[in-house]
């Protein structure tokens, strides 16, 4: 995967091609590309191949055109409020789930080489933040061996609301600096100004590399192109933007390469500052 070669357009054209073909599987129609495609300026060399990696997200479209599992598909709003008409709702979550797929292997090759802690550590000394919050499953509480608080008063907040949660009239963060707590919207990892993960090696690698929790297989450059707003309503809104996380130092340093794939995706690019 190549950020200056995004796979979408490639994608784009092969959904739109197959909405008005005859095909029934929209791999075999790939294979009738061209060895050579060139796209707004991007020349893709057997593209039919480059299907192949996104062959099962694509497939799931199909069954929309072939009216097979149109009832597994999620409502999907405009920002106008309209929801979308079963065509643009099959396009967006496609389109979402295929930049995740890239934006994440394109992350794994870019955070190993600079042994990059930031997503690993808690503030240091200069942060404005006491505490960074990083999402764990349920199913992944088991990869930590340490202190998991659950309780009535966790469960009835979140862990930057206001008042602040208080544990032995402590602040949370300051009576458990590194810790699992179950919030109102889920469990979380905890890490207090100058704690760390327990799975970061001195060397600056994780010690759980390849089963690693699911966010932190997320590249600092996320896929927006549907949002879930109304935390448990899961009202899904699209959005068309590529959110990059600037406090990472490939996001400085690819700044350009990153606006330029949000362009060739159609989506507005906005750089946050998230751990500073």
């Amino acid at each position: 995967m190549d950020i200056k070669k995004p796979i979408w357009p490639l994608c784009d054209l092969l959904i739109r091609l197959y909405i008005i073909s005859p095909h029934q599987n929209i791999v075999e129609l790939a294979r009738e590309l061209p060895d050579s495609l060139e796209l707004s300026g991007i020349v893709y060399e057997n593209p039919h191949k480059l299907i192949e990696s996104v062959a099962d997200v694509l497939e799931g479209f199909a069954s929309i055109k072939n009216e097979r599992d149109t009832k597994l598909l999620p409502k999907i709003r405009g920002c106008d409020g309209q929801e979308l008409n079963l065509l643009d709702a099959a396009i967006a979550l496609t389109k979402q789930k295929i930049l995740e797929h890239e934006l994440e292997i394109i992350n794994s090759f870019l955070c190993g080489p600079r042994r990059c802690t930031l997503c690993c550590t808690g503030p240091t000394q200069s942060s404005r933040q006491e505490f960074f919050e990083i999402p764990v499953l349920k199913e992944e509480l088991a990869l930590f061996d340490l202190p998991l608080i659950d309780l009535h008063e966790s469960r009835m907040t979140t862990a930057n609301a206001e008042p602040e949660l208080k544990i032995d009239g402590v602040s949370f963060y300051k009576k458990y600096p590194a810790a699992v707590y179950n919030w109102a919207t889920g469990f979380s990892l905890i890490l207090a100004r100058g704690s760390r993960c327990p799975h970061l090696k001195d060397s600056g690698t994780c010690n759980i590399y390849s089963m690693r929790l699911k966010i932190c297989r997320k590249p600092q450059i996320f896929p927006v192109v549907i949002e879930e707003r109304n935390e448990g309503q899961k009202e899904l809104v699209k959005r068309d933007v590529i959110l990059a996380i600037w406090d990472c130092p490939y996001v400085r340093d690819l700044k350009t390469e990153i606006m330029t794939y949000a362009i060739f995706c159609g989506l507005d690019c906005i750089f946050k500052e998230n751990k500073a």
